[in-house]
Order: structure tokens, then sequence, then C-alpha cells
């Protein structure tokens, strides 16, 4: 038994000088007092600082997010309010109705004033007509044909234009 008492004390010693020399060497790196490891403890404090302001400027953002579209949604009940303000009135022409409507419009107006132009110009082609035929009528210096073209025009509604023609032709050949 004491040959196991000897190799027990001499692992016992050997295991505490094993102990003692990690001890002094190895315990500088696990030594909570080392810089190395104060760096790295000061640096898990600026870590948290870090996370903590990145939190809370990502609370800010989404601050700032609610705050705009709150801000947008009442923009645009401002914009419809002041559309329905200025548009107090009944609008009658809206929609494709309308447009088809001024179309119509616009082409009936433009029709009006082809044919007016055409009418117009036909109206004085036969006044010419009208004119030279009566100055011929008047050349002739004949009563019995101023007679007849009279009745010939009497119970129409250009009685009277024949009469003042054949008339006025009459007084250009007396001048």
């Amino acid at each position: 038994m004491e040959i196991n008492k000897e190799v027990n004390m001499k692992t016992l010693k050997f295991l505490l000088a094993s102990v003692l020399i990690l001890l002094t060497i190895g315990c500088a790196k696990i030594d909570p007092f080392s810089p190395k490891n104060k760096q790295a403890i000061q640096n898990q404090g600026t870590i948290e600082e870090l996370k903590t302001n990145q939190n809370s400027m990502v609370a800010d953002m989404l601050k700032l997010r609610q705050d705009q579209t709150i801000v947008a949604r009442d923009m645009d009940k401002v914009q419809t309010g002041i559309g329905n303000k200025q548009n107090t009135g009944v609008q009658l022409f809206q929609g494709d109705g309308a447009l088809l409507a001024i179309v119509t419009l616009a082409g009936m107006l433009i029709a009006a004033g082809v044919f007016g132009t055409y009418f117009k110009s036909q109206a004085a082609k036969n006044e010419k007509a009208a004119n030279i035929l009566a100055g011929e009528i008047a050349l002739q210096n004949d009563p019995e044909l101023n007679d007849r073209v009279c009745m010939a025009a009497m119970h129409t509604e250009v009685e009277d234009k024949v009469y003042h023609m054949l008339v006025k032709n009459q007084k250009l050949l007396k001048r």
C-alpha cells in the first residue's frame, strides 16, 4: 500500500505542478483583467450600443414610414376635397356621349357652312342669269312680252322680284 501511496503522492504532485504551470502560463489568456479580454469586454459593450442604436434607428424609420402613410392619406383627402369644391356644378357633357354630341354638332356646323356657301353661290349665279334675261326682255321693248312674263310670274313667291327686275332694266335702257 505504501507503493500506492507513493504513486498517488507522485501523481498528485505531478497534477498540482501541472495545474500551477498551466495557471501561470495559460491563465494569462483566461485572466479577465488581461488587456485582450478587457478589449473584448469593452467591444462587447460597444456592440450592444451599436445594436441599441440600430434598433432605435429602425424604430424611427418605421415611425417615419407610418407618418408618411398618414400624410399621404390626408393629402389624398385634401385633394379630393379641393376637387369636390371646385366641381360644384352639374356636369352636362361628360363621357363618350358628350364627345359624340360635340363631334356631331361640329359636323353639322361644317355641313351647314358648306351647303350655305354652295347655295349662296347658286343664288348669286341665278340672280345674274335672271338679270341677263330681264335685260334682254327690256331690250325687246315689247309690252306684250312684258305682260306675258309678268303673268307667268303672277301668283308665285318671286312675282315682285320679276316685276322689279323688268322695271329696273327698262329704266337702265331709257338712260
